[in-house]
């Protein structure tokens, strides 16, 4: 296990876990301020993205589509809380489940049927195509190095904007986010090395892949267990 390989990947977590961090705000932000869970926040994440390469193969340009895609994606969630979400506020939470659970299935045939099942990408913008050098040996693509700055941007602003108010908790679980990111891809990454310390090296290679796709329970179960008010609980807790 190299210094240069242990720092990509720690690089790649970060990144992953800007990501989830990114789907995870507005879902726990909504919850938090009207106490109402919309399990379907995930698949206008997915339309989001559908939607800029869409507006990428219309305008050619990413910044448009961007904006475009945003845009998109905001007036479709103002259809979404006129149509179905305002009628669901006083209502109890299993409805919730049962509604918003119902446009993740209407999202996904929809996407499917407009775009197809095939996986689609966007090219990245051409000033963010190449790579940085962060130290010897270590070269990192610089448009991760984007992703994560532009979330970690996200996070420090809603941090600003709701540390001092009853919902300053939630940011504290979008960091909980990037510990899963990262404890999930060194897992994945280096599990089958470190258990070859402890055995074969074909047990390591069936044991470690098993292993790590459990390591973000058995992260819970830890939490739980040890700080069972929380990562950051409030005071006097």
């Amino acid at each position: 296990m190299s210094t240069t390989l242990l720092a990509v990947q720690i690089l790649n977590g970060l990144q992953l876990g800007v990501l989830l961090f990114l789907v995870a705000a507005g879902l726990t932000l909504v919850f938090g301020v009207m106490d109402f869970i919309n399990l379907a926040h995930g698949a206008q994440y997915m339309l989001g993205a559908y939607l800029a390469v869409a507006f990428y193969a219309f305008t050619g340009s990413f910044l448009s589509a961007l904006i475009l895609a945003l845009a998109a994606a905001l007036a479709f969630g103002l259809l979404l809380e006129f149509a179905v979400f305002r009628h669901l506020y006083d209502r109890d939470h299993l409805d919730h489940v049962i509604a918003t659970f119902g446009i993740i299935l209407f999202l996904n045939h929809g996407v499917k049927l407009v775009w197809g099942p095939a996986p689609l990408s966007l090219p990245m913008p051409e000033l963010f195509s190449g790579s940085v050098r962060l130290a010897e040996g270590l070269v990192y693509p610089v448009w991760r190095l984007v992703i994560i700055a532009a979330g970690l941007a996200i996070a420090a602003l809603l941090y600003v904007l709701v540390a001092h108010t009853r919902i300053g908790m939630l940011v504290r679980a979008f960091l909980a986010a990037l510990l899963i990111g990262l404890v999930d891809t060194l897992g994945r990454s280096f599990s089958v090395d470190i258990l070859r310390f402890v055995m074969g090296p074909s047990p390591a290679r069936t044991v470690g892949p098993a292993i790590a796709s459990m390591l973000i329970y058995l992260l819970m179960a830890v939490v739980l267990y040890v700080r069972p008010t929380g990562l950051f609980p409030a005071k006097g807790r």
